[in-house]
């Protein structure tokens, strides 16, 4: 449960430094929920192959609350990136 938390959680910090930084943080994101995250799926066995029919995940509602509430976090920085200073100085 840590684990897959931690890896659905990593990239709201890749997007910040996307957002931040530009380019690479993206490409990060990008490489880790693509090639990353399948590699785990391939190597790593299904925790609960005879899981019960409608058998919820433990902690699925925290883990998809803080990645709603991360990403809300992320607005700001992401219409700044977009939007920049306005030539002020």
């Amino acid at each position: 449960m840590t684990a897959f938390a931690a890896a659905s959680l990593a990239p709201l910090g890749l997007w910040a430094t996307g957002l931040i930084w530009g380019a690479p943080g993206f490409a990060a994101a990008v490489v880790w929920l693509t090639a990353l995250i399948e590699l785990a799926d391939r190597i790593r066995p299904d925790p609960a192959p005879d899981a019960p029919e409608g058998a919820e995940f433990p902690g699925s509602d925290a883990l998809l609350a803080g990645l709603a509430l991360g990403a809300l976090a992320l607005w700001p920085l992401a219409v700044l990136a977009v939007a920049g200073d306005g030539g002020q100085t």
